[in-house]
């Protein structure tokens, strides 16, 4: 009867939340397209395009913009071609609200391309072709306050221009600006929709997402060291690492061509310079498809304390720390088993024969994670500490070494891993604000294989909270905080520390990196405590309800796992 009733309070609580985070309209409009059940992600989008367009349409700004001209830079490549060029000239003469110059920057020789371009020129006075080993930052030189830089083969929506520049205008603090995207065919049909997150340096630096078009400050790109010759996922993180505020704009601002490809030779290199200029050290991996890992050197070779509460269970235990063990690959680290209370004796044996540097620590009682755990924590020698659930299992070497790595990092607090459920689809990929009422697991179902929308399931990534079935931090940091929440003996322990944390100034990474599979069955309740539930709602509920920043927020929860289901998802472009 109490589980029943928990879980009619638990459905009224996400009702309310919907209606308090969408009103009424949005929670009914969401309910009602949740009926309609798309059968692909094709079907899904076009859903979402005739529930969101129409209102962006009519909700256009009459005015026009007032700050002069808006210089719109484009940086043309070897191998461009010039209708490719035309077509990103045809969109910019559909932008109606904002007056605009177009600066074309030829490659070096230009070849056709060069009397291309000169014809557009004279045919459209706005149209400034510049010879190579001229300078685009002379442009902004004599620009205003804003300008744009676009990657001259795609289509702008109608009101991309408008969008950009008055996200500028709206808040003087923003310095940087960018929106979603999507692709496109010859015929003019959108598809594969990338939707993105808010900004993230970490994965900025995985995959070139904040896309082929920026608005931003003339100043910053002086600051910046300005933008000619860039390549656009160098020119992004240049900008971004000086940027006071970056804003990313909820709609689709720009369509690309499938004849439109990324330059991972050139991204690499980007990312290698941006971690030059940081004074960070490692090493660039291209992963495919516009994806890439980088290797942060691990420091020193650090204790790592790991902490593994249990009870009974010997066949998953025994498991799990074979996984420390024998396949971690990391030789510095101590094993503290907690005991709560084992009475089968094939695992007292088991537990019996773990010896130095190894301990096993006895807490018998009532379960109470969080106690077992900052006891534990209290005992360890470790700088860093990985605490870990008794049915975790690795399957290949390095794990420990990719959480630790990010650890190591300046401005890291919590680090967490990919947790595959046994059948090879994913069960956690970081823990996202704002789901069942308050928090929950976002992609739960994926293949692991599928890199996700942005490539967040495939690339390191921050994320707002990362599960306590293995989770590392600093020693120091973890003590700081003063552990896990005592009073949040069962459930959210760890998102309580993980938000705790990012007050503090530390953000939360994810990596699939280090990539486990967790035996918790995929079907099992995810029934919680209500009084520790409604004692994180207290505590972060506002923070919550505004929505998670690392989910992109035009990835609907239910067109979500729908694009799942249809196991098609989009890369940037």
């Amino acid at each position: 009867m109490t589980a029943s009733l928990d879980r009619v309070l638990r459905a009224w609580d996400r009702l309310e939340w919907a209606v308090r985070k969408r009103g009424i309209l949005g929670a009914a409009r969401r309910a009602l397209s949740g009926r309609a059940r798309p059968r692909s992600e094709e079907e899904a989008y076009a859903l979402w395009r005739a529930i969101h367009e129409p209102r962006r349409t009519a909700s256009r700004r009459r005015e026009r913009w007032q700050g002069g001209s808006v210089p719109v830079l484009l940086q043309c490549v070897d191998g461009l071609g010039a209708e490719q060029l035309e077509r990103t000239l045809g969109s910019l003469r559909a932008q109606e609200q904002v007056p605009w110059t177009a600066w074309v920057a030829l490659p070096s020789p230009p070849g056709r391309l060069g009397d291309a371009t000169a014809a557009l020129a004279d045919v459209d006075p706005r149209v400034t072709v510049v010879e190579p080993g001229v300078a685009l930052d002379a442009a902004l030189a004599a620009a205003g306050d804003v300008a744009v830089l676009a990657s001259p083969g795609i289509v702008l929506a109608p009101d991309a221009l408008e969008s950009l520049v008055s996200a500028m205008r709206d808040d003087a603090l923003v310095e940087l600006v960018y929106g979603d995207e999507d692709r496109i065919d010859a015929s003019g049909r959108r598809f594969a929709p990338s939707f993105k997150p808010e900004f993230s340096m970490d994965l900025l630096r995985s995959t070139p997402y904040t896309g082929r078009l920026l608005g931003f400050r003339t100043g910053l790109a002086a600051r910046a060291g300005g933008i000619d010759g860039g390549e656009p996922h160098d020119v992004a993180l240049r900008l971004t690492e000086r940027a006071r505020r970056i804003a990313h704009l909820a709609r689709v601002l720009h369509h690309v061509p499938d004849d439109l490809g990324i330059d991972e030779g050139a991204s690499a290199r980007a990312i290698t310079h941006a971690l030059s200029r940081t004074g960070e050290e490692g090493a660039v991996d291209a992963l495919g498809g516009g994806r890439f890992r980088v290797r942060y050197r691990v420091r020193g070779e650090p204790l790592v304390s790991v902490v593994i509460p249990t009870r009974d269970r010997v066949e998953l235990l025994r498991v799990a720390v074979a996984s420390v063990l024998e396949r971690s690959g990391w030789r510095n680290l101590e094993l503290l088993v907690v005991d709560n209370g084992s009475t089968d004796p094939e695992t007292l044996r088991f537990l019996e024969d773990i010896g130095p540097p190894h301990r096993v620590i006895r807490r018998p009682g009532p379960f109470d994670w969080a106690a077992l755990n900052n006891d534990a924590a209290r005992e360890a020698r470790g700088e860093y500490l990985l605490f870990l659930n008794n049915d975790i299992e690795a399957t290949e070497p390095g794990w420990i070494e990719a959480l630790l790595e990010h650890a190591q990092r300046p401005g890291v607090g919590a680090v967490g891993a990919k947790l595959l459920y046994p059948d090879g689809t994913v069960q956690h990929a970081g823990i996202a604000l704002g789901m069942e009422g308050f928090a929950g697991h976002p992609f739960r179902g994926a293949l692991a294989s599928e890199p996700g929308p942005c490539g967040v399931l495939s690339v390191a990534r921050e994320c707002s909270a990362v599960t306590g079935a293995c989770l590392m931090i600093s020693r120091e940091l973890f003590d700081s905080l003063g552990g896990f929440d005592p009073e949040l003996r069962i459930a959210f322990n760890d998102v309580d520390l993980c938000l705790r944390a990012r007050e503090r100034g530390h953000r939360t990474v994810w990596t699939p990196h280090a990539r486990l599979v967790h035996h918790e069955s995929a079907s099992r309740s995810a029934e919680h405590p209500r009084g520790e539930y409604l004692r994180v709602r207290r505590r972060w509920g506002a923070l919550a309800l505004a929505g998670d920043p690392h989910l992109p927020p035009n990835l609907d929860r239910e067109i979500a796992a729908r694009a799942v289901r249809a196991r098609r998802w989009s890369a940037p472009g």
